[in-house]
């Protein structure tokens, strides 16, 4: 062993320990425990006395040295602190105390961690639910303008489906009418054919090829107003909508038959036609609409040129007397609408060419409860 003082040694190897001074420490053992040869102290004939730990951490005993037991507690070693046996016990049961706070740290260190945890994970849901609002105000916009497209749709699907029950009823009228006409023309040929061959044997400025060929524009004009002008005022007759579609296609079609025909300069005016089909340019014809507008212009630019190179006085009359009565022998009596009632107006204009007239005029006659 080396010289170093034992106590030093003990210092050392404790260190800054917060329980050293409690292991410098032993208890207190009455004097009569004593026995007379113990392990011995440090001094006398006793043996080396053990390790320095058996020395701090047991009682001391007498010695069975030259120094024999008096039963008296041994000399004990330099360093030591008699504690009694009592107190020992006390602290010995708060070391086990401290131990328990020491787990408890640890579970509370543990129990913080886990409630961080919580935290940012109800942080995060926090987070996503913030923006709950924003995206319930945008969806219950996109609701709204799905509604109101939902009602505009509606709308329209109401329109043509009384724009459906007319052409329907205009289909059943115009089928019984087709009869009736054609049993009418049938009689009536025979008779205009040879009143035809009257007028022209007797008028000898309507006996050449020019003279004929108005009857042939009389057909061209008849297909214009019953088929394409109908045709191509459609999507706005739909558009406008009202009770009466029957009565707002054949207004429209008066309209388009003025710019067509009335303007009194020989020339259709195309951009008066562009705005009644466009209602002024609330809507715009598809392709195939916007094909079929430029067609009719077309048709009746051709027509009016053809009709002045023949060299004869041509007009178109757009008025009828008033209290004139729709009569199928002198009228053409627009879809839906009953001989013998009023006309309330003249949809597309008679056609006369050299004093003659060609084509008789299309007209609306005042209904059931009307005038």
């Amino acid at each position: 062993m080396s010289g170093a003082d034992p106590r030093e040694e003990r210092a050392e190897d404790e260190g800054d320990s917060m329980f050293g001074w409690f292991r410098r420490t032993e208890p207190a053992t009455p004097a009569g425990e004593h026995e007379g040869g113990g392990r011995g102290g440090r001094g006398g004939d006793g043996g080396d006395g053990g390790d320095a730990t058996a020395e701090r951490r047991t009682p001391p005993r007498t010695g069975q040295g030259s120094g024999a037991g008096t039963g008296t507690a041994a000399a004990r070693p330099p360093g030591t602190v008699a504690v009694p046996r009592a107190e020992w016990e006390r602290l010995s049961a708060l070391l086990d105390r401290i131990a328990e706070l020491d787990k408890l740290e640890s579970r509370l260190t543990a129990l913080e961690q886990d409630a961080a945890r919580r935290e940012a994970r109800l942080g995060a849901r926090i987070g996503a639910l913030t923006g709950l609002p924003a995206r319930t105000e945008s969806a219950e916009a996109a609701l709204e303008e799905l509604a109101a497209r939902v009602e505009s749709g509606l709308s329209r699907i109401d329109g043509l489906s009384r724009l459906h029950e007319s052409l329907s009823a205009r289909i059943g009228a115009g089928e019984a009418a087709a009869e009736a006409a054609a049993r009418r023309l049938a009689e009536h040929d025979e008779v205009l054919d040879l009143m035809r061959a009257g007028q022209v044997s007797e008028r000898t400025d309507l006996t050449d090829e020019r003279a004929l060929s108005h009857y042939a524009f009389a057909d061209r004009l008849k297909a214009l107003f019953t088929q394409r002008l109908p045709e191509v005022i459609g999507p706005r007759t739909a558009a406008d909508g009202g009770d009466d579609v029957v009565l707002r296609e054949a207004e429209l079609v008066r309209q388009m038959c003025g710019a067509l025909f009335g303007t009194g300069t020989g020339e259709p005016d195309l951009a008066e036609l562009n705005r009644i089909v466009t209602d002024g340019g609330r809507i715009e014809p598809d392709r195939r609409g916007r094909r079929l507008l430029d067609r009719v212009g077309q048709e009746a630019a051709d027509l009016m040129r053809a009709m002045s190179a023949t060299g004869h006085p041509t007009e178109f009359v757009f008025d009828l007397p008033a209290g004139t009565t729709a009569d199928p022998d002198r009228h053409i009596l627009w879809p839906t609408c009953e001989p013998g009632r009023p006309v309330a107006f003249v949809v597309c204009p008679a056609y006369r060419a050299a004093g003659l007239r060609v084509l008789e005029p299309t007209v609306f006659a005042l209904r059931g409860g009307q005038g």
